[in-house]
């Protein structure tokens, strides 16, 4: 599965955060290779309290993962979308991708806070090659995937 955009990746998170009884309080670990295609979806916490810090090792362990090149994270709870200062989440999520980055070269493209009424991405929902120059372009690579290659 070819990923195409922050929304692909909100999709994807969504059933296990948000579910019929309510909302989980749960981080969620997403993996992509360098083609953009799926390669992990983990839940990597059951005790998200608002505070991404505590997961970090949880996050990255989870990432470790052999083909996993960028990855994103979503989360229980959304912050405003209007605000006067920085939001701690959103900091923390900051720190995250440079902890990422150092230690295992990936790179995050993604950070979603979810909640009963939908989501607020932290960060491209739209397809990838509107924002990022060094990503795969990911428009146009349905056209030349070869069969299996994502799978």
């Amino acid at each position: 599965m070819i990923i195409q955009s922050g929304f692909d990746l909100a999709l994807l998170a969504r059933p296990h955060i948000v579910q019929a009884h309510g909302v989980l309080p749960r981080v969620v670990a997403l993996g992509l290779d360098s083609d953009m295609c799926l390669d992990i979806i983990t839940i990597v916490s059951d005790e998200f309290r608002g505070t991404l810090k505590p997961h970090f090792e949880e996050i990255l362990d989870a990432l470790r993962h052999q083909d996993t090149k960028y990855f994103a994270i979503a989360h229980s709870g959304c912050w405003p979308e209007t605000y006067d200062g920085p939001e701690p989440i959103l900091a923390e999520a900051e720190a995250l991708k440079a902890l990422a980055s150092g230690e295992l070269g990936l790179e995050m493209i993604g950070h979603f806070g979810m909640d009963e009424t939908g989501y607020i991405p932290a960060g491209p929902d739209s397809y990838f090659d509107e924002y990022y120059n060094l990503l795969p372009e990911t428009q146009h690579h349905w056209s030349r995937a070869t069969l299996g290659r994502c799978g």
